[in-house]
This record gives structure tokens, sequence and C-alpha cells, in this order.
């Protein structure tokens, strides 16, 4: 069908929306161009077919008029010259011969009426056969048109069927690729509200954590975390001291084969003396930070000494070490002491106490820059970016 519908489909978002609308107001246009492209070759066949049947059918009929006036005129002369020859027969014969001229006369016109009978039988014949020859080729010529326009008008419908497919398809892939933005956004936009909130709950976490100085970390199954590896490194869960932002302390193993005494270790422990140290403790910090700090291991008000019960080592020792370090990279450690596992681990428990004490800080922490507009987080994804849009800028990592 020529005037078939179609459902016009608008997309939200630029050049996909702009192609599909332009196929949708295409299609009417090519529809009724072609429609009345059909018509116009249908009325100039059936125009052209019947002017040259009037045509033809006006000569057929002039000559036949032309031949009817050349009778009439025959028969009017051929009557003037028969009234003629009866008015001077009747002067000069006389009624006896005057009858048998008249008779001859009668049987003369007889003759005369039935061949225009005849001829007028001809006329009509070649009249009718003329009309049949005629309606047979306007009957044909309109047949060829409608031929002709009913394949234009299966090919116009293969054509919109074609355009009907390719438009579906077209909004078929606009749709996953709005879906697939919508996904990337969604994806992008929880991203960024973990970033924000991760911030948040980190500056929180610095200012209710002002005003404290010391911080001690307790490490459990240190025989299997940090007794068992040669080489190990555990870090703490993320601290914060007197609004430095976010700290980590971590606790690094490092057993060597045949090492000599460490001068780290305590000089009145005899153990200390004969077995070398195989830990160390580290202060990670963000850059901009200058820090006053103190390291330390082990229980400061537990029980001291060398044992307190025979046949176990049930004693906790403590050690601390001052530094001063101002952090430049990102996230960097610095610190270092050492000590012996076994000497400053708790074994009844099976857990060792870390920790670190701030005794003065200076911190320099960039801003944060704000958040991506609108605009610009649209040209992200409609340049088909699939990079995770960056939240701020930021000096360490989160």
């Amino acid at each position: 069908d020529a005037h078939a519908s179609f459902p016009i489909v608008c997309l939200p978002v630029g050049p996909t929306c702009m192609r599909v609308a332009g196929v949708e107001t295409e299609l009417p246009q090519q529809i009724k161009k072609a429609s009345s492209d059909l018509r116009s070759v249908v009325e100039r066949k059936l125009s052209e077919g019947l002017s040259s049947q009037q045509k033809s059918q006006a000569s057929k009929f002039s000559e036949l008029q032309e031949t009817l006036d050349r009778t009439r005129t025959e028969l009017d002369a051929l009557a003037r010259r028969l009234d003629d020859s009866e008015v001077l027969i009747c002067q000069l014969t006389p009624p006896r011969v005057s009858t048998l001229a008249q008779s001859r006369h009668s049987r003369q016109f007889a003759a005369l009426d039935g061949r225009l009978e005849r001829m007028q039988a001809e006329n009509l014949e070649e009249v009718g056969r003329v009309s049949t020859e005629a309606m047979t080729s306007l009957r044909k010529e309109i047949g060829d048109a409608i031929t002709d326009a009913r394949a234009r008008s299966e090919e116009l419908q293969q054509r919109v069927d074609e355009s009907a497919s390719k438009l579906e398809a077209e909004v078929k892939a606009g749709n996953e690729r709005i879906t697939h933005k919508g996904e990337n956004l969604e994806k992008t936009l929880v991203r960024r509200m973990t970033a924000v909130e991760n911030l948040v709950d980190e500056a929180v976490t610095v200012a209710h954590n002002v005003s404290t100085r010391r911080i001690e970390w307790k490490l459990q199954e240190v025989s299997r975390v940090l007794g068992e590896p040669r080489h190990a490194q555990v870090f703490s869960p993320p601290i914060s001291a007197g609004g430095a932002g976010i700290m980590r302390l971590e606790v690094r193993v490092r057993r060597l084969k045949n090492l000599e005494g460490s001068s780290d270790a305590d000089d009145d422990s005899t153990s200390a003396r004969q077995q070398p140290s195989d830990c160390s403790v580290f202060l990670w910090a963000p850059a901009g930070t200058t820090v006053v700090f103190e390291l330390h291991v082990g229980d400061k008000w537990g029980p001291s000494g060398q044992e307190e019960e025979t046949g176990g080592n049930t004693a906790r020792r403590y050690r601390s070490m001052r530094y001063e370090h101002t952090f430049m990279a990102p996230m960097s450690a610095f610190g270092g002491m050492d000590f012996q596992l076994k000497q400053f681990s708790d074994w009844i428990e099976d857990s060792l106490v870390v920790g670190v004490e701030v005794l003065e800080i200076q911190a320099n922490l960039p801003l944060m820059s704000t958040l991506k507009s609108p605009q610009e987080l649209a040209e992200e994804i409609n340049n088909g970016s699939d990079d995770p849009l960056p939240l701020v800028s930021s000096d360490y990592p989160i």
C-alpha cells in the first residue's frame, strides 16, 4: 500500500536521533512522490488513448459523411433527371406508355433504396469495427498502464520494506548504544559516588582524630602471619592522628641466613646479641606531611623483665625509636625500627603490639578539585570514552 503508515521513533541523543528522524521524514515523501508519478502516468496513458481513438473515429466519421454527401448529391441529381424525363414522357407519349415509364422508374427507385440500405449497413458495420478496434486498443493500453503501475507499486513496496528494515536496525542499534552509554554512565556515577563517600569517610576520620596522638595496632596469629614466611609485608588498617590525613603502619619481615647480630637490638638483652633482628616497623604517610613521630613495638604498660614464669616466655618487652621526616612521594614509608619477633611478641596470645605516637606534625594537603560539570560529563560519554572519569585531583591514593 503506497499510503501505509509507519511509527515515528524519536531517540533522546544527538546524531542517532537525527539520522532516524531523517529516514522517517523521507519515507512518506518518497511514497507520496511515487504515488503521484503512478497517477500521472496512468492519466497520461488514458488521455493519449482517448485522444487517439477520438481522432480515429472523427476521421472515419468524416469519410463516411463525405461518402453519404456524395451519394445524396448523386441521388438528388438522379431524381431531378427522372422528374424531367417523366414530365417529358408525359408530354410526348400516350397514357399507357407513361404508366410503363412510371413502373420502370419505381423499380429504379427501389434498387436505389436497396443500395442506400446496403451502404448504410456497411457504414454501420465499419463504425462498429472501428469502435471495437479502438476499445480493444484502449483496453490494452489501460492494462499495460495498470501492469506498469502494479510493478512500480511492488518496487516501491519493496523499497519501503527495505527502508523500514533499515530504520528498525538503526533504531535497535541506537537503543543498544544508548543502553551501553547509560550503563557506562551509571558505572561512572557509582565510581564517583564511591570515591566521594571514601573521601568523606576519610575526612570524618581525620576530623575525629585531630586530637589523637598515640595509636597502637595489635596483630593476631603472628606465628603464622609473621613467624613462618622469610619475607612478608603486613599493613595496618587506615589510621589518622593529629590531622595528618590517612596513614598506615607496616611490619616488614626479612629473615636472612648467616646474618650477624644487629646493632639496633637492645644491648642489655642476651637473646638479642645471640639472634639478629628479623622484623622492622615503618610509617606510611601522605605527601606534604612533615612528622616528628615515635615508633614502638611491644606493650608499654604490660609487665617487664626477663622471665616471669619458668618454662615459658610471658615477659613483654617494649622498644621505641624517634624519627623526623618530610614525606614527599604520593604515599611513602619511613622508619625501619628493627626488632626480633620472638623477643617482643606475646606467644600465649599469639599477638604483637606495634604503634606510633605523633609528637609534632605539619601537613600541607592539596585541595580537591571541583567535580566535572554535567556538560563535560556528557561530552566524555558522547565521545565514546570507556576510561573512568577522574573524580578529584589528589596527591595520594585512596
